[in-house]
């Protein structure tokens, strides 16, 4: 099956928004060019069947939802003028001959748009084969071929023949689905085609629609954010004789002005002590009754995972051809108990992987468990010092060696899954703390 405009089984994480489009009759004289851009003004301007095409995207668009309303409704919506006005009178700054041309029509219709600025394809990770190419951005021409032809490969061989990640359904969880976050979303992307995007930037719109517990104690703490896979996570924080309004308005493809802010949060880390909050990583638990647990994960992860209760394995998620899926962490919990830790963006497309070939057995159980879980990584050469403190119990190499889960009671909390890992390349802990409900 090949969508292009559906919103069901987990594809709509895109929003229609409607531009305008402007065709006038041909000029007097002849008139000869092949695309005219002007991003300040937002608009373009290029030949069309002998007249001039014009059109733009606008500050202000106007997001719609196609469902419900048939085919002859969507192409032919009413024309706004008032809505084009803004982007009219720059065409008019620059091409003043369009005023004297005659105006053939005004031609409103929806154009699609997603989240993240990237189109939408792949195979459906709930639905096997069903596959999707939806939202190209008002780039549909010029993607559609290379699109098209990742795709195909996709339906036919099973997977395209180059990596294109960034462009997979998975990409996007239900959270990002909704009618509220696509509706402020859409209205912030379409502006975006013609703005200048300097790096380092994040969306406005939409946030906040996973947070850690630790979310407003950081935010206190001067934590400015970023948003991954929907959760807002650290990007640094300020220090309160930093000037914070020019911090936010800090725009530039050099060097930021938050550089030594970060270069003293490292220095931090690698000389002292240092607490990140990690709770936005993917993690499962996979459990069974028989050896059901151990045997899928041998035969999807390249490492070998049978090893003693406590002990973890860094392994990569492997595909058919031996590529990589994923990159993973993974804990021998007990016999028949693993945990699972992998990077945020990845919860929908590990989930569906590990479905994928999973065998139907109520035997064995695959449990997403990302929100029950704390995870704090505390790194640093004086990370073994203030564990041994809080745990009383040695933290040395000698008695909690690395890649080695435990768990124990860290101050009044009990029940704390210790890992002598990071996720960082420093020596430290990853602390996974049960999120009381």
């Amino acid at each position: 099956c090949f969508c292009l405009t559906s919103f069901s089984v987990h594809v709509d994480s895109w929003l229609a928004s409607k531009p305008c489009v402007l065709f006038c009759s041909p000029p007097p004289c002849h008139f000869s060019l092949s695309a005219v851009v002007d991003a300040d003004g937002r608009i373009y301007i290029r030949n069309w069947q002998g007249g001039i095409l014009s059109g733009g995207f606008e500050k202000n668009p106007k997001p719609i939802f196609t469902e419900g309303k048939n085919q002859l409704e969507i192409q032919n919506l009413q024309e706004d003028w008032d809505h084009f006005e803004p982007l009219l009178s720059s065409l008019l700054r620059r091409m003043p001959q369009l005023e004297t041309l005659e105006i053939v029509k005004l031609v409103n219709c929806p154009e699609t748009f997603t989240p993240d600025m990237r189109c939408i394809m792949g195979e459906s990770p709930s639905v096997r084969g069903y596959f999707v190419l939806v939202g190209m951005n008002s780039a549909g021409l010029s993607f559609g071929g290379g699109a098209g032809k990742y795709l195909a490969e996709w339906m036919v061989y099973g997977y395209p023949s180059e990596n294109v990640w960034e462009l997979d359904l998975k990409r996007f969880g239900a959270l990002q689905s909704s009618r509220t976050f696509l509706r402020h979303r859409v209205m912030e992307v379409m502006p975006l085609l013609y703005d200048l995007k300097v790096p380092r930037w994040d969306f406005q719109t939409g946030r906040q629609l996973r947070t850690s517990p630790l979310y407003d104690r950081l935010d206190a703490q001067g934590a400015r954010w970023m948003e991954k896979h929907g959760f807002e996570r650290p990007k640094y924080f300020i220090p309160p004789d930093k000037d914070l309004l020019a911090l936010e308005q800090s725009k530039t493809f050099y060097k930021p002005d938050w550089f030594e802010i970060v270069e003293s949060e490292v220095k931090c880390c690698k000389e002292a002590v240092c607490v990140i909050d990690m709770s936005s990583f993917t993690k499962f638990e996979i459990t069974s009754t028989g050896d059901q647990a151990l045997e899928i994960l041998q035969y999807l992860f390249s490492n070998d995972l049978d090893v003693p209760v406590g002990h973890i394995v860094h392994t990569g998620m492997l595909n058919e051809r031996g590529g990589y899926e994923n990159d993973c962490s993974i804990a021998r919990l007990s016999k028949r108990s693993f945990f699972m830790i992998s990077p945020t963006d990845q919860q929908v497309h590990c989930w569906a992987w590990l479905k994928k070939y999973m065998p139907e057995d109520s035997n064995l159980i695959l449990e997403d468990v990302t929100w029950k879980y704390t995870a704090l990584n505390l790194i640093g050469p004086r990370a073994v010092d203030v564990l041994s403190e809080l745990s009383y119990a040695p933290m040395t190499p000698d008695h909690f060696p690395s890649l080695f889960c435990k768990e124990m009671s860290v101050g009044y909390a009990n029940g704390i899954r210790v890992m002598s890992m990071t996720h960082t390349g420093e020596p430290g802990f990853m602390l996974y703390i049960p999120i009381e409900v």
